[in-house]
């Protein structure tokens, strides 16, 4: 674990839209439910742009300050399970989380306005409060009328000097009593530019020795953006934006655990020992002709989406974060669009003519059924699983074989299904096929990602006077419309944000026979300014 946690110690990317966030998710532990408490005596872990110290003594094996966990155990009680979070995973229902025990300090690669992070209970001491155990007091007492609380102290030092605050994890002073069971994001930008921050605790169950609360929290995607409750959730990731320069790439060697687009962050793990890579790199290559692994970087149309110079290439698993915060997660409503995708340069040849370690797509005869395909899902905000969406980028599974195909363009994928009334917090890339052998995909398992959520648009959910519907629905003819309240403009938009159709004031039915099958929103703008949307579906 030594040369893990000090190989690390990289420098951070610096460009000029972004900024770096800690997620401990490159700080690859030795296997699932286990932890790093500081043993190696490095002194603590960079990730992103923050050190989070570390102190070990190596006498009595313990430890204080910040460790990196994946332990999920939600339910066994007491100090044995020290290291897990009471949420039992991380904020966006990823495997790694950071566990502060006493006290830490967080310390600034270079002077940071740091927006703020995601801190849950940790098990140990929810449980703790909770039920009480030999050494604290159950909280709220036997009839749960005592005013107990525990809170995380943030002090904050930089050019403004010394800010602090308070963040409570349990209170049971007020009627809504809770002990904290959810990662809840921490505003701090208003501290300003920080070179540091201490963290410590305060509770209200104190004895001779000081606090007798477990006195342990939980961690995650330190330096985060904000959630967002307005209509802009979420925004296009403009890959443009990235200072890269022609013809290059970036693979993760030098920003530490992922790319941070506005409100999406495309994780990347690189292992500094091997010069690899997984999840999400950025490229602007332009060379479609040079095959193999060298050039598996390139995307085969040459260039991003509708002539953008840099896109997203991703590898094996590649997920992507989105910001959000249990007592301000946006109800969205209105959700269209998703992103253009293509073939790798690398796999596309692969696929087109086969090598040493795989097929030629069709084999010799052109008759066999293979098949490359690039899967989406992800999880909601109560960590349930999403449905899985498939896109194609090679098919030759087709009985008359001048339809099979390999996919040399960018292609539009609707993702508005996982987003829309499902309030996703994540959600993830791979890519699956029909070549495989003992290790796996022999195809190279590489895609190309550009334009994510381009064209979208969002509402927020809001109270509206009017009551209308549409029917039928689905719908193959004519569609109706039963409005209480005159509707000004009905726009209907196909999942990739693109307007099919507009109808203006008095409109009771329209005909939707020339649409082609699929989903459909249909959105409605009433005299008075305010807009709602219903599903559609032709069939």
């Amino acid at each position: 674990m030594k040369n893990l946690f000090t190989s690390i110690l990289i420098a951070c990317f610096s460009i000029s839209y972004g900024q770096t966030m800690s997620t401990f998710e490159s700080l690859r532990l030795t296997k699932a439910d286990t932890f790093w408490n500081g043993n190696d005596l490095s002194g603590g872990m960079l990730n992103g742009n923050a050190f989070f110290s570390n102190s070990f003594d190596t006498t009595w094996k313990s430890w204080s300050g910040f460790a990196a966990s994946n332990v999920i155990d939600v339910s066994t009680k007491g100090f044995g399970n020290q290291y897990a979070c009471f949420p039992g995973s991380g904020a966006n229902f990823t495997s790694t989380y950071s566990v502060m025990y006493l006290s830490g300090t967080v310390k600034m690669t270079s002077p940071t306005i740091v927006s703020g992070f995601y801190v849950t209970n940790a098990t140990y001491s929810a449980l703790s409060m909770r039920d009480g155990d030999q050494y604290a007091k159950k909280f709220g007492g036997t009839d749960g009328s005592e005013k107990d609380f525990f809170g995380l102290v943030i002090n904050g030092y930089g050019a403004k000097g010394n800010s602090r605050d308070t963040v409570y994890l349990a209170d049971f002073r007020t009627p809504d009593k809770y002990i904290l069971d959810h990662w809840k994001y921490i505003e701090i930008d208003w501290m300003g530019q920080l070179d540091s921050i201490e963290f410590s605790f305060v509770s209200s169950d104190t004895g001779q020795f000081g606090i007798n609360t477990p006195q342990y929290a939980c961690f995650d995607n330190f330096n985060a953006p904000k959630p967002v409750t307005s209509a802009m959730w979420p925004n296009e990731a403009n890959f443009d934006q990235y200072a890269l320069g022609r013809d290059k790439f970036a693979n993760g060697m030098d920003a530490d655990g992922g790319f941070l687009f506005d409100n999406s962050y495309f994780v990347n793990d690189y292992n500094p020992s091997w010069d690899s890579w997984t999840g999400w790199a950025v490229s602007s290559i332009t060379d479609t002709a040079t095959r193999g692994f060298a050039n598996q970087y390139s995307t085969i149309p040459g260039m991003g989406a509708k002539g953008s110079s840099n896109y997203m290439v991703g590898y094996k698993l590649a997920s992507v974060l989105l910001r959000h915060d249990s007592s301000e997660f946006p109800n969205v409503q209105d959700i269209y669009g998703g992103a253009y995708v293509a073939n790798s340069t690398y796999a596309y040849h692969a696929m087109k003519e086969g090598s040493q370690f795989n097929k030629k797509f069709g084999g010799d005869s052109g008759n066999d059924p293979d098949f490359l395909v690039l899967k989406v899902s992800g999880v909601d905000f109560h960590g349930n699983s999403l449905d899985t969406l498939a896109h194609y980028l090679a098919d030759f599974r087709y009985t008359d074989n001048s339809k099979d195909y390999i996919s040399a363009s960018w292609d539009s994928i609707p993702l508005s299904s996982l987003l829309s009334d499902r309030n996703a917090v994540r959600l993830d890339f791979w890519i699956e096929g029909s070549d495989t052998g003992q290790y796996g995909l022999n195809t190279p398992a590489y895609f190309c990602l550009d334009n994510f959520f381009k064209g979208m648009t969002s509402s927020i959910k809001k109270p509206i006077a009017a009551k209308w519907n549409i029917y039928p629905n689905p719908a193959s003819e004519r569609l109706y419309i039963d409005s209480e309240q005159p509707i000004q403009t009905l726009s209907v938009y196909n999942l990739m944000g693109e307007e099919v159709k507009v109808r203006k004031l008095g409109l009771k039915s329209f005909d939707v026979s020339h649409l082609n099958t699929g989903n459909y929103i249909v959105r409605a703008q009433f005299i008075d300014g305010s807009t709602t949307s219903r599903k559609l579906v032709v069939k």
